[in-house]
Formats: C-alpha cells, structure tokens, sequence
C-alpha cells in the first residue's frame, strides 16, 4: 500500500510539473497573442494610411486631369485666335501688295 501511495504521490507531483509547464506556456502564448494583436493594429493603421493616400492621389489625378483638359482646350482656342490673325495677316500682305502694284501703275 506504501508503495502505490508513493507511486501515485510520484505521478501527482509529476502532473502537478506538467501543469505548471503548461500554465507557463500558456502565459507565453498570451503574451504572443498580445504582441501579434499589437502588431495587427499597427499593420491595420498602415493600411487605413496608404488607402488614404491611394484616394488623395485619386483625387489630385482627377483635378490635374481637369487641368489638363482645360488647358487643351485654351490651346485649342489660341489655335483658331492664330488661324484668324494669320488670316487677317494674309489679307493685309495682299492688300499692300496690291497697294504698291496700283502706285506701280
């Protein structure tokens, strides 16, 4: 009887190592889950910026596409204003040419 009693005493103080090993490892998971929860809302915080970011460039790209499109057409307008003033260049050549051909005469 002695000996089972210290037989089970050796298996009691066995498992009572084994939970202490455990309730260690359980406190160093805890303790991961707690950094990798910390990491996670640093990555999340990360994410919100760069999606912040992403959304600004958007919008700066719509605004300087207008820009651009504003610009073409003020350059399509200069254009045509240059067309007529060639035009009226044109016509003002003849008209001296024609000047001096009459004098000429």
């Amino acid at each position: 009887m002695d000996d089972q009693i210290g037989v089970l005493s050796a298996r009691v103080k066995a498992l009572s190592a084994q939970v202490e090993a455990l309730s260690a490892q359980g406190g160093s998971l805890s303790a991961q889950v707690g950094a990798s929860s910390a990491q996670v809302e640093v990555l999340s915080a990360q994410v919100r910026n760069l999606s912040a970011r992403i959304e600004a460039s958007y919008t700066r790209a719509d605004y300087l596409s207008a820009q651009v499109e504003s610009l073409n057409a003020q350059a399509k307008d200069i254009s045509a204003q240059v067309e007529v003033l060639s035009a009226q260049v044109r016509n003002l050549s003849a008209r001296v040419e024609a000047s001096y051909a009459e004098r000429i005469i």
